[in-house]
């Protein structure tokens, strides 16, 4: 009687055991499943105008959610002076803490800039783009009316480029590209790049996959040392045709 008493508790004990062990799965499964990871958020801070040759902070503060962001793997600013994003200078930012990555500049000419913040943390990218109107210059009607029906294109996307601190000869090399559009991730575009050597006639295409909403990847082994040009073609199903060109050097 005894040793059946004791096989009923053993099973009892055993079967609870079984029960709590699949009900913490479950429940840790369940809330894995539930779990979204928040997109990041980036406030880009610039005054709306200043005189020419004052500095100027340019402040952006990255949150996730309701927490300040202080370990952003990158934050750069990117400005250009009218049409000319060709020749766009990019700052670094300071991490200031409390989520605040700032810089300063001096803006020597009159003008109309574009200031963006290109924020990289917790494997998501984010750009936000700002004007800064520089002296008294009033935007050309023309050029405005251009630009807004640009807009229904490609006038609004914004193309971030980013490559490895070093590549060289005859080693993979991977370059991936950031796409938004009106603030948010442009998915579903066919992304290629146009890759050459300066002088060289024949041009190479790599393919880019969308490894995530908005960004895209793609790998390539250089033959030979020196300078490149990268072309990015942007294109999608709704007519969007978009291309930016980068320069690389490629080492020894």
């Amino acid at each position: 009687m005894k040793k059946i008493f004791s096989a009923l508790v053993a099973l009892i004990l055993l079967l609870t055991a079984c029960a709590q062990k699949n009900s913490d799965g479950e429940h840790a499964s369940h809330g894995g499943g539930d779990v979204e990871m928040l997109p990041i958020h980036a406030d880009l801070q610039i005054p709306e105008s200043v005189e020419p040759g004052a500095e100027v902070v340019l402040k952006v503060v990255v949150t996730q959610g309701n927490e300040k962001i202080n370990d952003a793997r990158q934050v750069e600013f990117e400005i250009w002076k009218g049409e000319d994003k060709d020749h766009s200078q990019m700052i670094p930012a300071t991490n200031g803490g409390n989520g605040i990555y700032s810089a300063k500049q001096t803006f020597d000419t009159e003008g109309l800039y574009s200031v963006v913040s290109h924020v990289t943390a917790r494997d998501m990218h984010t750009m936000p783009m700002k004007k800064i109107t520089v002296g008294h210059t009033k935007p050309d009607v023309h050029e405005s009316d251009h630009d807004h029906a640009d807009n229904h294109h490609h006038g609004d996307v914004m193309i971030h480029f980013m490559k490895p601190d070093a590549i060289k000869v005859n080693e993979q090399a991977m370059m991936m590209v950031h796409l938004e559009k009106e603030n948010s991730p442009l998915v579903k575009a066919r992304v290629r790049l146009e890759i050459w050597q300066e002088g060289q006639e024949k041009h190479d295409w790599v393919d880019a996959d969308e490894t995530k909403d908005g960004q895209y990847q793609a790998s390539n082994k250089f033959s030979k040392p020196g300078e490149y040009h990268i072309k990015v073609h942007v294109e999608n199903d709704e007519g969007l045709h978009e291309h930016q060109e980068e320069k690389i050097q490629v080492l020894p």
